[in-house]
């Protein structure tokens, strides 16, 4: 909350009051809709917060969204108020693009994938801190990528750049296994 105040003799009399929005911005680490509980990691700092009820979500393009489109390892905002001293999320902003499709190259020393999907393909700059979701970690390493793999690529363009921050598999699509045969 921001007060603007003037002193008049000696009196400070409130002229502006504002009330700001709290935010807080990060990597969803774990989202439970049964308990309305989000996790928030910024770097190394992990922050718990509750979901309202009628909890807002706005995706890419101010589309609107449900909280079922939040995902380990979204990269998000929030906008939360602190009623009765705890952290309760009111709106939750995941505005990243985001590409399907099949693993084409792989380029760990420049950090940049492309990926085929059904109307063309996209090269992507992997960010820093992109969430790579594999083996149920959203931390997982580059080199677990594999051609072929089907993906989805949450990213911003970012002067003409794809910069993905979040890797996963494609909703529907399952992990490699290999098979042995019974002798």
């Amino acid at each position: 909350m921001t007060i603007g105040y003037q002193d008049v003799h000696g009196v400070l009399a409130a002229d502006r009051i504002a009330q700001e929005a709290m935010r807080d911005h990060g990597m969803v680490k774990a989202i439970d809709l049964a308990r309305q509980q989000l996790v928030l990691r910024h770097w190394d700092h992990d922050r718990a917060f509750t979901l309202a009820k009628d909890c807002n979500v706005v995706l890419h393009d101010q589309e609107s969204g449900a909280l079922d489109n939040i995902k380990p390892g979204d990269h998000v905002a929030v906008v939360y108020e602190t009623p009765g001293g705890s952290d309760v999320v009111c709106q939750i902003a995941r505005t990243s693009a985001s590409f399907t499709g099949s693993v084409a190259a792989i380029d760990l020393p420049h950090r940049a994938v492309s990926v085929e999907g059904v109307f063309g393909a996209k090269q992507f700059s992997v960010a820093n801190d992109c969430s790579i979701v594999m083996n149920n970690t959203t931390e997982a390493p580059m080199t677990e990528l594999r051609p072929g793999q089907r993906l989805t690529v949450s990213y911003d363009e970012v002067n003409g750049v794809n910069v993905a921050d979040r890797i996963a598999p494609a909703e529907g699509a399952r992990e490699a296994t290999t098979a042995q045969a019974n002798p």
